[in-house]
């Protein structure tokens, strides 16, 4: 596991609120990008966005993690 890699991608789709764009920023594959931010959850505890048809939104736990990331 690459922890900065992991931290890359939640921070990539932080910025910009869409998986499909956070992975083509960072040049790999979407469902790669969605599997980190899944080991992540999984790390943390609970969901890092809220996941809706059109958009994400960052929960309360991915913004207690963005300073740190």
């Amino acid at each position: 596991m690459d922890l900065l890699a992991h931290l890359e991608a939640y921070v990539a789709t932080v910025d910009e609120a869409s998986f499909s764009r956070a992975a083509d920023r960072l040049g790999i594959a979407q469902p790669l990008l969605s599997r980190r931010i899944k080991t992540r959850e999984t790390h943390f505890g609970g969901p890092l966005f809220d996941r809706s048809r059109r958009r994400i939104a960052t929960t309360e736990l991915g913004m207690l993690l963005l300073p740190h990331a």
